[in-house]
């Protein structure tokens, strides 16, 4: 079964908070940078839980931002990226 997949945007300390998304996936393939402060996530588990492991929303704090889950999406981004959203939501 498919990991939920959620969207990270970073408001302070993008770099951090990215390298910690790093460190928490399962592989490296489940974190899709978009920008240096966007990226998505596939990570098993709800949004709060993963704004605490990313250090937005808990100690040790490493910086602010929103993770939300992807429900759905449209619009006009590299190739790579629908690929990538349509493999880890399948």
């Amino acid at each position: 079964m498919a990991k939920p997949i959620f969207f990270v945007a970073t408001l302070s300390e993008a770099d951090a908070v990215f390298e910690r998304a790093r460190s928490i996936a399962a592989d490296s393939g489940d974190v899709f940078k978009l920008d240096r402060d966007k990226f998505y996530i596939a990570f098993d588990g709800i949004s709060v839980e993963l704004a605490e492991k990313l250090g937005i929303r808990s100690e040790p704090f490493l910086g602010s931002g929103v993770v939300m889950p992807v429900q759905g999406y449209s619009g006009r981004a590299p190739t790579s990226l629908w690929e990538w959203l349509r493999l880890k939501g399948e």
